[in-house]
């Protein structure tokens, strides 16, 4: 594979063994991303949408199937190769923000380029501009816990894009900020997706906040369906 969209993922299982029974939680899940488009994905409590998202994210190796970032199989990468494309390409931004809180917004951001090896200087200027667009720049120097939910989340989100990725995944973003933030968090999404153009997969279960990506898809009995 060599064009196309950028993510992809075709016939996903994963499956796990309880003490009494095979738990089924995918069950050929097919899904793809082309760059500058979002992509939600919603779906009952334990449908698998988080399960789902790991794998497109090669945080987890599914039982079954296959997922392409750029045209590379990443059941083909070594973990190194895959570490390392990971970092370069692919942005996260999880419902529970995992900022660290002995360092400021700022050393927060630059962290995932600073792990890439890029200067500090160069790293620093790409964080204050990340921290101007989602509107924090003057609470730079102020640590996660001196931040509202949704301005940690807001900073999570800039860390995302730190390096340019192509791709960002995000698992209940606003699922832990009220109706009022959680529709800001959406909107800064969407805006990001036009500003960095990069192909955004989005798993809510806030159906309004579903309903404005380019595809809505329900995750049901382990299969994805179009709901729009």
């Amino acid at each position: 594979m060599s064009s196309g969209p950028w993510l992809k993922a075709e016939g996903l299982e994963m499956s796990y063994n309880t003490l009494k029974r095979r738990v089924e939680v995918l069950r050929g899940a097919d899904l793809h991303a082309e760059e500058g488009e979002v992509v939600a994905v919603t779906g009952s409590s334990g449908s698998g949408k988080t399960t789902l998202l790991n794998l497109l994210g090669s945080l987890d190796r599914p039982t079954g199937g296959k997922v392409w970032w750029g045209g590379k199989d990443l059941l083909e990468m070594s973990s190194g190769g895959l570490s390392r494309l990971r970092n370069q390409s692919v942005g996260f931004v999880f419902q529970f923000h995992h900022l660290l809180s002995d360092f400021s917004a700022l050393e927060n951001v630059m962290m995932p380029a600073r792990i890439a090896g890029t200067a500090l200087g160069e790293a620093q200027q790409r964080a204050m501009e990340l921290l101007q667009r989602v509107g924090l720049h003057d609470r730079a120097d102020h640590r996660p816990g001196e931040l509202s939910g949704g301005e940690q989340q807001r900073v999570a989100v800039a860390r995302a894009l730190m390096n340019h990725p192509r791709l960002l995944l995000a698992d209940e973003p606003a699922g832990n900020l009220d109706a009022e933030r959680a529709a800001e968090l959406t909107d800064l999404l969407l805006a990001s997706r036009d500003e960095e153009h990069l192909a955004v997969v989005v798993v809510t279960h806030d159906e309004r906040s579903a309903a404005k990506a380019d595809r809505w898809l329900h995750l049901h009995e382990g299969r994805l369906e179009r709901r729009r």
